[in-house]
């Protein structure tokens, strides 16, 4: 029974580095065309982007639950790289508070994962009893 929840643990690793890559590739195709160009949710700029940074940190933090605060770190750069690489087009500006929502999207997604991670330490640890 251990060995088939230490196998579930690895095949939702593997699925959440997919999502990550996922998610990462389609916040930079999203982000650096021009705003006209763009996908729109409908709601807030500032949710959409909270949201889909939430959604990476998580994703990564889950799939690599021994380093979250590289995680998080490289995720932070990543969004400064796409703020600093926006200056680059034309009609979009980069702004600092858009920085500040997408880095604290990463830190909530990679609290979120740390949470899950301990989740499934527990689940994939075995547990012994003592004798009676």
């Amino acid at each position: 029974m251990q060995m088939i929840a230490t196998l579930a643990c690895r095949h939702f690793r593997t699925i959440a580095l997919v999502i990550g890559w996922i998610t990462l590739i389609f916040i930079a195709a999203a982000s650096l065309p021009p705003l006209r160009l763009r996908p729109h949710l409908g709601v807030s700029g500032d949710i959409e982007r909270g949201i889909a940074f939430i959604i990476l940190g998580l994703a990564f933090s889950v799939a690599c639950p021994r380093w979250p605060l590289l995680v998080g770190a490289i995720l932070v750069g990543f969004a400064g790289s796409i703020e600093l690489l926006q200056a680059l087009v034309a009609d979009v500006h980069q702004h600092a508070e858009d920085l500040i929502v997408k880095s604290f999207g990463v830190v909530g997604g990679v609290a979120l994962g740390t949470a899950i991670n301990d989740e499934l330490q527990a689940v994939a640890t075995p547990k012994f009893r003592a004798r009676e």
